[in-house]
């Protein structure tokens, strides 16, 4: 090597003209997501996650069917007794009910 000025060298204009232009463009990061809060974050991570979180969404669905049908079965019940009450009540002789 003759020249050991290499700054002089690299900004030659015969080097220049070989050497890729830099990209201007930015690189984006990613957002990143916090797999306690963000349940696709979460399957990422664990895959098997997915496979948990329908089965909890099933149980919660049946818990929530089950509990219905219990309201329906004590709304029905306490109706029942009202009018079994209205009507003895509203049977007995000489007695004006409202």
């Amino acid at each position: 090597m003759t020249n050991t000025d290499l700054a002089r060298l690299i900004n030659s204009d015969e080097i220049q003209s070989i050497v890729k232009a830099p990209e201007t463009v930015s690189a984006v990061l990613p957002i990143k997501r916090n797999p306690v809060r963000v349940s696709a974050a979460r399957i990422a991570l664990n895959p098997y996650h997915a496979e948990v979180k329908k089965r909890e969404t099933g149980a919660k669905d049946a818990a929530k069917a089950k509990k219905a049908a219990q309201d329906k079965k004590s709304r029905a019940k306490q109706f029942r007794a009202r009018r079994k009450e209205f009507f003895a009540t509203a049977s007995k002789e000489g007695e004006v009910t409202f």
